[in-house]
């Protein structure tokens, strides 16, 4: 990477320059960057590359991992590179699945990535409801107060949902729940309702799969009948 010399963060296009720099540097490293290597890389100091990172930080473009403190390209990045190019290789994966989700049930439909503070939305779907309230790409859903949030803390990994419910959750309404214990019996709510939907709507090939078993061959004896 070229070495930007004499600028300062607060140089204007050279600041700007130096920070895309920083960004295109972390989006082609396959892991975590920490804030000595990036110093070397660019021949600044450590100081300098620290203020440019809690800049980037601060607007979502890049995350710090806690346990390492080393830090990586953040989600809304991603969102602005779906809308430059919508050959982004997750969204236009994703896209057939969450139109077919949005016919089938009517609703708007959301793709997020999963960051240490919540969801970041990479793309949506609008519904086909008159009136709907949606999110825009780039935007950070907080896990315990969303949705979203919710199904990812009642079916996910365990340690994150602990580690969440350890914190103080702030109210972003009235009605939000921030009561740890409060939070936990609507997860179990989550997942029992999922579990009755899965029940009430079998898949179509068990559905097929009784139909056959239901009406064996003529000259089929008891004893077939009830094994099948």
């Amino acid at each position: 990477m070229p070495r930007i010399s004499g600028s300062q963060p607060g140089d204007g296009v050279q600041a700007v320059v130096f920070a895309l720099q920083i960004l295109e540097y972390l989006a082609q490293r396959r892991s975590t960057v920490g804030v000595t290597d990036l110093a070397r890389v660019f021949g600044t100091t450590k100081s300098r590359i620290y203020r440019h990172l809690q800049t980037l930080m601060s607007a979502g473009y890049v995350i710090q991992e806690t346990e390492t403190e080393r830090y990586r390209t953040g989600g809304r990045l991603i969102a602005l590179g779906r809308v430059v190019s919508e050959n982004f290789e997750l969204m236009s994966a994703a896209r057939t699945v969450m139109e077919e989700l949005r016919d089938r049930l009517g609703h708007a439909v959301t793709l997020s990535e999963v960051e240490l503070a919540g969801l970041r939305v990479l793309s949506t779907i609008a519904g086909t409801q008159p009136f709907e309230i949606g999110v825009k790409p780039g935007s950070l859903l907080p896990a315990h107060a969303t949705a979203q949030g919710k199904l990812l803390l009642a079916f996910g990994p365990e340690a994150p949902r602990e580690k969440l419910l350890r914190k103080t959750l702030p109210a972003n309404t009235p009605h939000t729940v921030t009561n740890p214990a409060t939070l936990r019996d609507e997860l179990k709510q989550v997942k029992s309702r999922a579990g009755r939907s899965r029940r009430a709507r079998p898949s179509s090939a068990s559905t097929r799969w009784r139909r056959r078993s239901s009406t064996p061959p003529a000259g089929s004896s008891a004893r077939s009948r009830s094994s099948t």
